[in-house]
């Protein structure tokens, strides 16, 4: 994977990182998914975990993701 991610869709505490990795077949997106927080110290944190209002969150980040990497893949065969 790149260092940064060519895009990312932020939904409230939820965020999808979408990354452009090389194949010998050419480039393909990858995605990747956090949920955001702020630790006892205000330090920001991630984690994968997601309760039930944060599962729908994920939900839309992941259509819009999945919708962006459609819109921005060149031979539209993924």
């Amino acid at each position: 994977m790149n260092d940064k991610p060519v895009h990312e869709i932020i939904l409230g505490a939820i965020k999808g990182a979408i990354w452009k990795n090389k194949t010998q077949n050419g480039s393909k997106f990858t995605v990747t998914y956090q949920r955001l927080y702020k630790d006892k110290d205000d330090k920001w944190q991630s984690s994968g975990v997601y309760n039930t209002e944060g599962s729908l969150i994920l939900a839309q980040v992941a259509q819009q993701c999945a919708l962006w990497m459609y819109n921005n893949n060149s031979s539209k065969e993924s």
